[in-house]
């Protein structure tokens, strides 16, 4: 318990929060400082749910799919110079080359 609570102090830590274990089991050796094998540290951090991506990460919202309407008072009335994406009938045959 004490062994696993120093592998997850240490991880967590502000200096080591962005590496993945592989990096922080080469860094300290170099310190003089011995935590544990990799697999130990692994084993650890899955036990901890923190086996993922370390790294901090932007999460960008989805963006939504823009829809061509073609809509108008009447016929004839609206124009387009790309009628690729115009939506057609059915959903199988819209306008776009084979």
């Amino acid at each position: 318990m004490a062994r696993e609570a120093r592998i997850l102090a240490v991880v967590n830590s502000a200096r080591f929060v962005d590496l993945p274990p592989i990096q922080i089991y080469e860094q300290l050796p170099d310190e003089g400082v011995y935590l544990a094998s990799i697999s130990t540290i692994y084993r650890v951090l899955g036990e901890n749910k923190q086996v993922r991506e370390r790294r901090r990460l932007a999460r960008h919202p989805a963006r939504a799919i823009p829809e061509l309407v073609a809509t108008g008072p009447g016929p004839g009335q609206v124009y387009t110079w790309d009628i690729t994406k115009l939506p057609a009938r059915s959903r199988a045959s819209t306008s776009t080359p084979t």
